[in-house]
């Protein structure tokens, strides 16, 4: 847009005030994005944001064109698509995607053919609403996710010239993962069982490394964390067998809902203070009606086996505990298709699962046991994130130290 405007008089003849050069320009290239809801936005120059960005309305497709820029050759581009993959090669501001099919736009590759590929390189990156902006990627490469059910929701081309310097960094222009149930059990069956804070698939800062051996402190634990995002795991002696206490209720509850046990609707208020204050009156009620059976169906999910007592308790590790609280992840993200009553239940019930942490902020899904003997087991799914906490040196004085741990865990988990 144009923002200022200046005009001065000369006399006849007399020289120009300043250099003329670049007194009308027209951008080399023009783009624009197809997007969920709105379809197509306006051109845009290039360096300028096509779409908009954290608007959770998707890219469906995009379009480029030649502006002013000089020389033989054509900008050829195309779409992978959601569910089909990538396209052909468009060019002159072709529809690279899809319309009218309520499908993501994954990723994009640009190039330059002829006289243009010699003189420029093409530098372009994509934004999506989990990850922001990925690194600049050129000259047909690929840019942005594969393997990610994550929106794209705005992107960005810059032309520099040949050789020239690129316009940011390239760090994770292409993102290709693994999302969903079988990808986090898979990563928290491949993190170490060390007895040391290790990390896969990413990495842990200096600082972060301290807070959690200053939490850490005094006692005899286990734990480990999962970014369901990232696929990032911090791990320590995630192995430890401990009673699992009152951490198996949340999983117990998500068991009943999402197998459809018989009724269960029935039972919303013992559901609901089951969830929110740890009410072992309420969690012997659902467990004397419907017994241990659907919890066994939920590790079956989980990938682990073994017995539960008749009170509805287990003794559980870090690992195993977190791949439940993994499986209760799948459900609250996808529960709602098998069965929305069963599943807004169970959502709304563990909403307000604070147990003992009035402190923490809400919306945030906690769970937590802790009984006379000093045993801790927690788990939470927060920030796209899971964590277990399993300790049996903590005592009742310093009980908030394995809830302070469970929190640096799951910042560290972040970055």
């Amino acid at each position: 847009r144009l923002e200022a405007l200046e005009v001065r008089l000369v006399e006849k003849g007399a020289p120009a005030p300043g250099a003329t050069a670049g007194a009308y320009r027209t951008p080399l290239i023009r783009y624009r994005a197809f997007q969920q809801s709105s379809g197509w936005s306006g051109h845009v120059a290039e360096g300028a944001t096509a779409g908009r960005l954290n608007s959770d309305k998707r890219l469906e497709g995009f379009g480029i064109a030649r502006g002013s820029i000089a020389g033989t050759g054509e900008i050829q581009y195309r779409a992978k698509v959601e569910k089909f993959g990538w396209q052909g090669w468009k060019t002159d501001d072709q529809l690279a995607g899809t319309s009218g099919k309520s499908l993501r736009l994954e990723a994009m590759q640009v190039k330059l053919t002829g006289d243009l590929a010699k003189k420029y390189d093409i530098y372009y990156r994509t934004h999506s609403t989990v990850f922001g902006w990925g690194g600049w990627a050129r000259n047909g490469e690929a840019a942005g996710l594969e393997g990610y059910p994550f929106l794209l929701d705005g992107y960005e081309v810059q032309l520099v010239s040949k050789g020239g310097n690129a316009p940011g960094s390239s760090a994770y222009a292409y993102r290709k993962g693994e999302y969903g149930l079988e990808a986090w059990k898979k990563a928290l069956d491949q993190a170490s069982g060390a007895e040391e804070i290790t990390v896969m698939n990413g990495s842990i800062t200096a600082s972060d490394r301290s807070r959690l051996e200053a939490e850490m402190r005094g006692a005899r634990l286990g734990f480990i964390g999962l970014n369901l995002k990232t696929g990032k795991v911090i791990a320590y002696n995630p192995d430890e067998w401990i009673y699992s206490a009152s951490s198996v209720k949340g999983p117990h509850c998500c068991a009943l809902c999402k197998y459809g046990a018989s009724g269960i609707t029935n039972y919303a208020n013992a559901m609901w203070w089951t969830c929110t204050i740890s009410d072992n009156d309420a969690y012997a009620t659902l467990v004397n009606r419907y017994g241990v059976g659907y919890l066994y169906d939920l590790q079956i999910d989980a990938g682990v086996d073994f017995p539960v007592n008749g009170a509805g308790y287990a003794l559980y590790n870090p690992r195993i505990l977190c791949k439940l609280w993994a499986v209760m992840a799948d459900y609250i993200d996808n529960g709602y298709k098998i069965d929305r009553d069963n599943w807004e239940q169970f959502r709304d019930s563990f909403a307000n699962g604070f147990y003992k942490v009035g402190y923490m902020d809400p919306g945030t899904w906690y769970w937590g046991g802790y009984n006379s003997e000093g045993i801790y087991n927690g788990g939470e799914y927060t920030d796209g994130c899971i964590y277990a906490v399993q300790s049996t040196y903590y005592s009742e004085s310093n009980k908030t130290q394995v809830w302070d741990l469970g929190e640096v865990l799951v910042d560290a988990l972040q970055y």
